[in-house]
């Protein structure tokens, strides 16, 4: 079993360093038998990460670096929508009386953070089964270092191209319109990838069909509202197409940053969409106020991922950080 976070929580309980930050939970240790109370303190010392019961300094060291902002840090959620199950349909609500149905997630999510200290940018993915961190020698143009760790991080096998078209950009107020509209802000994500729960050849073909036309309503639906906006025809093509392609991952991400007052958090974000078909997207915010905002929606390439990082730096106050 290799690190993760239940070790973490382990050091945490025992005294050895602080608990690990919520942002990268699931936390599903709630309850440990004995004997994996035993096996986790047996993993840490075969490890060299506990000597003679203390946590060494360079294990306490990278762990509060990934736990407290520094001089900012971005953590993120990918949500794998690829490989959703139907664990919510399949659970038994008859005898829920708790409604523990609400806590069932039928969608993968893998939490990760990006941490930016004086010398080092230090990566943390947390999964069930491991805490993959990494660490790198900090550069000068640090924001664009960020961009092009991030994605890697996130498609470390290169399988994903950029999304063929050039940047488009929508007033703020107008994706508020979008995603206020419960049917078109919703991408059609209930039956990507759904189809190997079916043993019915027809019935797979059928629901093939019927998420096809649901997109493609949807997209009508975009084109008609961007197109009754002030957003060019162009814009509006391209954005409403966007709706056709099923969602295989989609990443939220914002930034914390450290300040003499404590730890700020703007309200600011940036978005990646990994889409079959049409390649990757980075959306992000330009301008300061909601009625000088607009969103860009561009290629992810190490430019599009530099844009989206440099966006949330810009965003955060002071104005320029990195």
């Amino acid at each position: 079993m290799p690190f993760n976070i239940r070790h973490w929580a382990w050091l945490a309980r025992n005294g050895h360093i602080e608990s690990p930050p919520m942002e990268l939970g699931p936390f599903p240790f709630a309850v440990m038998t004995d004997k994996e109370e035993i096996q986790l303190h047996e993993d840490l010392k075969q490890w060299g990460i506990l000597v003679e019961n203390t946590l060494t300094d360079e294990a306490k060291d990278l762990l509060n670096a990934i736990a407290h902002v520094n001089e900012w840090t971005i953590r993120g959620l990918a949500l794998l929508y690829a490989k959703k199950t139907n664990a919510v349909r399949e659970f038994d609500t008859s005898s829920d009386e708790f409604g523990l149905v609400k806590a069932v997630r039928d969608v993968p999510r893998v939490p990760f953070s990006v941490t930016v200290t004086k010398s080092e940018v230090i990566t943390a993915f947390s999964t069930l089964e491991s805490l993959l961190v990494t660490r790198h020698r900090r550069r000068t143009d640090v924001v664009s270092q960020v961009g092009v760790i991030l994605r890697t991080i996130l498609d470390p096998e290169g399988n994903w191209s950029p999304w063929k078209s050039t940047p488009v950009s929508l007033p703020y107020g107008t994706v508020k319109d979008i995603l206020k509209d419960k049917e078109l802000s919703a991408l059609i994500l209930d039956d990507v990838k759904d189809t190997k729960h079916k043993e019915d050849p027809d019935e797979t073909e059928t629901v093939d069909v019927t998420v096809t036309d649901q997109r493609t309503k949807q997209a009508k639906g975009i084109q008609k509202v961007l197109r009754g906006s002030e957003a060019p025809a162009y814009t509006a093509t391209q954005l409403s197409e966007l709706a056709k392609y099923p969602v295989s991952t989609m990443v939220q991400m914002g930034i914390s940053y450290s300040t003499a007052q404590g730890v700020v958090e703007p309200d600011a974000s940036t978005g990646i969409m990994y889409l079959e078909g049409a390649g990757v997207v980075v959306s992000y915010a330009r301008g300061r106020s909601e009625e000088t905002r607009v969103i860009r929606y561009v290629p992810g390439d190490d430019k599009g991922f530099i844009e989206g990082v440099q966006s949330l730096v810009t965003l955060a106050d002071p104005p320029q950080r990195g």
